[in-house]
Order: C-alpha cells, then sequence, then structure tokens
C-alpha cells in the first residue's frame, strides 16, 4: 500500500526485532484526504562516525557488548578526505556513552548528538509538514 503523507512528527520506541530489543522509529501524518496515519519505519540501527581511530580503540570497540558492527569509510571533514569509522550501535541510548568515551581520549565523532528519529529522516530525505 503507497501513501502520500504530510508529515507531523516522529517518533521511537523499543520493540522486540528478531528476538533482539531494537529501536522503531514511527512517523505520524495525515494523507492527502486529511486521514490521520502512522508508519513503522524499516529497522535502522543508531550509528555516528569517528575521524581517525587508531587500531587500539578499534580493538576496544569491537569488544563492548553495545557496539554491533564498525565499518571504515572515508569522508570529508575539515577540508580533507578522512580515514574514519562508522560507528553501529545496538540502541540509541548508546550513542552517548560511546561518543563521550571517544571524545575523552581524543577522538573526533561525527553526528553523534542526532535525536535518532531525526537521524531516520535525514537518512531518507523525508521532510516536514509546515503549515
Amino acid at each position: 500500500v503507497e501513501y502520500s503523507i504530510r508529515l507531523l512528527t516522529a517518533a521511537s520506541r523499543n520493540e522486540k526485532v528478531d528476538g533482539k530489543d531494537r529501536t522503531l522509529v514511527y512517523l505520524f501524518g495525515t494523507t492527502e484526504q486529511g486521514e490521520p496515519l502512522a508508519v513503522r519505519t524499516p529497522l535502522l540501527m543508531p550509528y555516528f562516525q569517528v575521524v581517525e581511530p587508531t587500531k587500539d580503540v578499534l580493538e576496544t570497540l569491537e569488544k563492548r557488548d553495545d557496539i554491533e558492527r564498525l565499518e571504515s569509510q572515508e569522508l570529508w571533514v575539515d577540508g580533507d578526505i578522512k580515514n574514519c569509522t562508522k560507528v553501529t550501535t545496538s540502541h540509541p541510548g548508546n550513542v552517548p556513552r560511546v561518543r563521550d568515551w571517544l571524545r575523552n581520549n581524543g577522538f573526533k565523532p561525527l553526528a553523534a548528538d542526532i535525536p535518532f528519529h531525526y537521524r531516520y529522516l535525514y537518512d531518507n530525505d523525508i521532510g516536514g509538514c509546515i503549515t
């Protein structure tokens, strides 16, 4: 089923997905006919990037239970292409803890302060409704 909706807000909630606690994003809006609609979105895991992490830091992150996966990326940072790592966590609440740990160890996290439901909107290029 396809709908065209005017997005009013987004929210997230914890649910079981394949036996694991995951955070899902719900979009709330209205159809073109004015009917209210809630959309449960596909799973998106919370993530952020860290600039030029050392091998030791990556090894420490790999051992943490709250980290799902690490992926190498090249990103444009401060006018140069830099080696970065995408850090995917198991829950949005883990992002601030991991981000702060990285900052306290002298590393630069990127996009680690975006509320999870907004991250879904940004990643999927979804705009809101302004009246």
